[in-house]
């Protein structure tokens, strides 16, 4: 597959799956993330040559808070996320 680019971070990363835009060959995926309002899913993980000094459930909670906080504003969610 190929995509129009990629994202580059030294933090964990959310890539909403399905998507041909952005991804994240940087990075492992420690957990798939579905918002529970619209139900698009995400990959969610670490820098794979730095890894994370948060935990995966803070990284979890953090992004869910931001998917929550795009539909209150009524905003689409983005193809991907920087975490830091």
């Amino acid at each position: 597959m190929a995509y129009e680019g990629k994202i580059e971070s030294y933090n964990p990363v959310a890539v909403r799956i399905g998507q041909n835009t952005i991804h994240a060959p940087e990075h492992d995926t420690w957990c798939n993330v579905k918002c529970v309002e619209c139900g698009e899913e995400f990959s969610l993980g670490p820098n794979r040559n730095l890894g994370s000094r948060r935990t995966p459930q803070e990284c979890v909670k953090q992004f869910v808070g931001i998917l929550e906080n795009e539909h209150a504003k009524g905003e689409v969610h983005l193809n991907a996320y920087d975490l830091g």
